[in-house]
C-alpha cells in the first residue's frame, strides 16, 4: 500500500515546499541533523523521483549567517561564519544539501525567513520560543524588569504572512 501511494505521488507531484525542521536552539547537534539535514536529504530524494516536479522550495531561514554580521544575498551561504547553535548549524548543512542538489530537473527556491511569530491578527501562536520566552517569563511576574537594549530592533514576521509570501513568490 505504501508503495502504491508513493507511486502515485511520484506521479502527479508537480511543486514542493519543504518546510519541516526542528527549531529548538538547545538540541543536540546530532539531533538537530536527524531532523534537518537527513529530513531534507529525504525529501530531495523524494523530489529526484518525481516525474511531473517543476519546482523544490525549500524555507531556510536568515540565522545560516550565524555570527556575521553583514548583510546576506540571495547568492550567499559560506561566509566563514561560526554558528550560536545547533539550529543555525543543522539549516545550513540542510541547504548546502539543497543548493548542491546534482542531476535535478526542477528548479529550486530557497526561501530564508526571519523570526516566525504569532499570527497576523490575534497573535495566536503554537510555539512559545524566542521571541516568547522573555515575554511569558515577564507575564508570570517573576522579575520586575527585563534587561534590553531598547534600541534594538527585532526581525520578525507572522506566520500567516510568511506562509503566504513564500507561497505566492514560490509559485513564480
Amino acid at each position: 500500500r505504501e508503495t502504491r501511494l508513493l507511486k502515485i505521488l511520484q506521479d502527479e507531484i508537480d511543486e514542493i515546499y519543504h518546510c519541516a525542521a526542528s527549531t529548538g536552539f538547545r538540541i543536540p547537534l546530532e539531533k538537530a541533523r536527524k531532523v534537518n539535514v537527513k529530513g531534507t536529504a529525504n525529501i530531495l530524494n523524494f523530489a529526484k523521483r518525481c516525474y511531473k516536479l517543476r519546482k523544490f522550495n525549500y524555507i531556510s531561514t536568515t540565522f545560516i549567517i550565524g555570527n556575521k554580521e553583514t548583510t546576506l544575498t540571495e547568492d550567499d551561504l559560506y561566509l566563514g561564519q561560526k554558528f550560536n547553535n545547533t539550529y543555525e548549524q543543522s539549516k545550513f548543512e540542510a541547504e548546502l544539501l539543497v543548493r548542491d542538489c546534482k542531476d535535478r530537473n526542477f528548479g529550486i527556491a530557497i526561501f530564508r525567513p526571519s523570526s516566525i511569530v504569532g499570527d497576523y491578527y490575534s497573535g495566536e501562536t503554537t510555539s512559545f520560543k524566542m521571541p516568547y520566552e522573555p515575554i511569558h517569563i515577564f507575564s508570570l511576574e517573576l522579575l520586575r524588569e527585563i534587561p534590553a537594549n531598547v534600541k534594538i530592533l527585532l526581525n520578525l514576521i507572522p506566520v500567516d504572512v510568511a506562509a503566504k509570501a513564500i507561497y505566492l513568490l514560490g509559485s513564480n
